[in-house]
């Protein structure tokens, strides 16, 4: 399915096991491709500081996006947001 960047902001995200993950807030796209390839998430928590720590879920880790969530494999790691550098410019 494909949606468009108004529908994938704040589209929630959890694993296949149903562990809330957050609201995807941002994404990468291949600018060969114009496929996301990245999709930035974060939690609740996380939003007291817009710029920190998120999740970087890969494209290669999402088994379904519909529009009512996406859900991703069970091991998705934690990772540094590629936006968290901007903080300290």
């Amino acid at each position: 399915m494909n949606l468009h960047e108004k529908q994938l902001i704040g589209l929630p995200v959890r694993t296949k096991s149903g562990d809330s993950l957050g609201k995807v807030y941002d994404f990468i796209f291949d600018s060969e491709t114009g496929v996301a390839i990245k999709y930035l998430v974060r939690d609740i928590l996380m939003v007291k500081n817009i710029l920190g720590n998120g999740l970087v879920i890969d494209k290669d880790q999402v088994i379904e996006i519909n529009e009512k969530e996406m859900i991703v494999e069970d091991m998705v790691v934690k990772s540094e947001s590629p936006y968290s550098n901007l903080a300290q410019a």
